[in-house]
């Protein structure tokens, strides 16, 4: 069993709430890891002094006055002008927000765009350059064009 799982169990160890499988592994690994084993000590130490702490009891009164007040919070307004005053600032700002977002997104989205090329365009015959008659490209045009033209 490792660390990690050991230390889960350490409060349902304390509560004697593991099954008998749990409490063997559990026990295997506290033998073995002195760190676990010290940390369960303590937790025991400390299960122990709150377990002998007197159960502590509110006051005459106090579930009446909790009561009370509750009821008091329920019937005031739920909304006040300063409270819809700040929804609508709120809103406003919002509002600002995305719309900067989107012309901010409108002027980044047209500043890094090529223009677009369409099929017809890329195949056009201005998009090619003329050969220089000297060149070996341009001895070849004129070879191809002299048998081409028969």
């Amino acid at each position: 069993m490792r660390c990690s799982k050991a230390r889960k169990l350490f409060s349902p160890y304390i509560d004697r709430a593991l099954s008998r499988a749990e409490l063997d592994g559990f026990e295997a690994h506290i033998k073995g890891c002195s760190e676990c084993r010290t940390e369960l000590e303590r937790l025991q130490a400390l299960h122990v002094r709150l377990s002998s702490l007197e159960p502590l009891h509110a006051p005459h009164g106090f579930t009446t006055r909790v009561m009370a007040a509750i009821a008091d919070r329920r019937s005031q307004p739920r909304w006040s002008p300063f409270s819809v005053l700040t929804w609508f600032a709120e809103a406003a700002v919002i509002a600002l927000i995305i719309f900067i977002g989107a012309r901010a997104g409108t002027f980044l989205g047209t500043a890094f765009t090529r223009p677009s090329t369409t099929i017809a365009s890329t195949l056009s015959l201005d998009t090619f350059e003329a050969v220089q008659p000297g060149s070996i490209g341009g001895a070849y045009i004129a070879m191809m064009e002299g048998t081409n033209e028969k």
